[in-house]
């Protein structure tokens, strides 16, 4: 319905077509408001002194030259995107997609460094180009490879190489030979969603780029048909944190019962070799069933209740019962205390500190950790008591604190030892202990490292 002809300023209501059977489109004119509906349905809006517009869910506007077309369109949660897409408005094409606090540039409906394998050829690889946002140094590159274990078609070698400020293949700054096998680190949660990834972390690099500078990043011989990757560039100012990380006390790598830090031992433990968080070895308690802890033949001293303890965990056992990750010996001194530094409750599964010697008493941090049962991936934890309160860090941050520390020992680690149930996760690697408070920066550096705690300290 249109109007072709004024008839001066008049009050009328609500504008309908007539050739609306079901009369459920109409413009609905409000006091400083214009609504525009269909199917019944508010889609847009203008209102306020300012005129401005507001989209109710996703739309997509597109402009049509014949050959491509230009497509804006939101998602209907705040972002807004523009491609151009080929072939008529087909699923493939180049845009830019714009959310809070970034803007990204995508290919297939997804952000550039996603790479669908399967459209490339055997002797391209995985291949993506990045322009350097300022001068700085490239510390790592962090390659993620959806679907199995990362293969090539000849000598079974992966080849990481940057160029820089060529045509392809140009100038070569960076070229890393590795096995395929090396690709064994399960990650999950990738663009794309699934769990069953591998990645390989591209680590020491240390190479200089300026900003403004175009480089290119190939990874590989061939794919597979099956493979798709996700590339990382890890940029680093400095080259370092500049965060230090003391010796610790005590320290095992998981790859022996023996410590390699320390004077220290298990008594028992299982050390499998299929797995780890850095290498091919971990402290193993099973995947379910009841487990014995793992016994240091010495027990850790806890005086003051100044102390650090830091790890990696690998797929939180689920159901109700307490998981005992740190524990003072059973029938211990103090006799019959159970005093541990770090457990989850069996009723709400919160992360915290339950303390014998004042009590008998729970005291919580606020962190669920039922986030984390059943997850195929490493995850590490941190323990930092100042004589006072108990901060717990997962993966590199705070997520809460307990009022409470232990002042005893431990002795017992991932189970508890009085029946050998409570078991926490099915491995433990990577354990380290500090009797002193280390900082929230050092906590998030030993998480972010490439490496394992053995090679980072000072």
């Amino acid at each position: 319905m249109s109007y072709k002809y004024s008839k001066g300023a008049q009050v009328i209501g609500d504008l309908k077509a007539a050739d609306d059977t079901e009369r459920n489109t109409q413009i609905d004119f409000g006091e400083d408001y214009i609504g525009f509906e269909t199917s019944g349905s508010l889609r847009m809006k203008i209102s306020g002194s300012d005129g401005s517009i507001t989209f109710n869910e996703a739309f997509t506007f597109p402009i049509s030259d014949g050959s491509a077309d230009q497509v804006l369109k939101t998602n209907g949660s705040g972002q807004l995107s523009w491609a151009t897409q080929s072939g008529g408005g087909g699923g493939s094409g180049v845009g830019l997609e714009y959310a809070t606090g970034h803007v990204d540039l995508t290919t297939n409906n997804k952000p550039v460094n996603w790479i669908n394998a399967s459209s490339i050829s055997a002797a391209s690889g995985i291949k993506s180009w990045f322009i350097v946002p300022k001068t700085t140094t490239i510390d790592k590159v962090i390659v993620s490879v959806k679907g199995n274990n990362f293969s090539t078609a000849n000598d079974g070698n992966v080849t990481l190489s940057i160029y820089k400020n060529q045509s392809d293949y140009g100038s070569t700054i960076v070229n890393q030979t590795v096995g395929a096998d090396d690709f064994s680190e399960k990650v999950s949660n990738m663009a794309g969603g699934t769990t069953d990834c591998n990645q390989k972390i591209f680590s020491g690099l240390n190479q200089s780029v300026s900003e403004g500078d175009l480089i290119h990043i190939k990874v590989g011989k061939s794919a597979g048909s099956d493979k798709e990757a996700l590339v990382t560039i890890v940029f680093d100012s400095g080259g370092s944190s500049g965060v230090t990380i003391p010796y610790p006390r005590l320290y095992f790598s998981g790859i022996s019962a023996v410590s390699q830090i320390g004077n220290n031992s298990f008594t028992n433990a299982t050390i499998s070799t299929d797995n780890g968080k850095y290498e091919n070895g971990f402290i193993d308690f099973g995947s379910s069933g009841n487990t014995a802890p793992a016994r240091f033949e010495s027990a850790i001293p806890l005086l003051g209740g100044v102390y650090t303890f830091a790890f990696w965990f690998y797929s939180k056992r689920t159901g109700s019962d307490y998981g005992a990750i740190l524990r003072q010996e059973s029938g211990g001194s103090p006799a019959n205390t159970e005093n541990y530094p770090l457990v989850t409750w069996n009723t709400s599964d919160e992360l915290g500190v339950f303390n014998e010697t004042s009590g008998g008493t729970f005291y919580g941090s606020g962190y669920d950790m039922t986030t984390h049962e059943g997850s195929n991936t490493w995850v590490h934890m941190a323990v930092v008591a100042n004589g006072t309160n108990s901060k717990f860090y997962i993966n590199g941050s705070l997520v809460g604190t307990a009022n409470a520390v232990v002042t005893t020992s431990v002795k017992e680690l991932g189970a508890y030892d009085g029946a050998d149930t409570q078991v926490f996760a099915e491995g433990i690697d990577d354990f380290a202990h500090w009797a002193e408070e280390l900082s929230a920066d050092q906590i998030s550096e030993i998480y972010n490292s490439s490496s394992k705690l053995r090679d980072i300290v000072t």
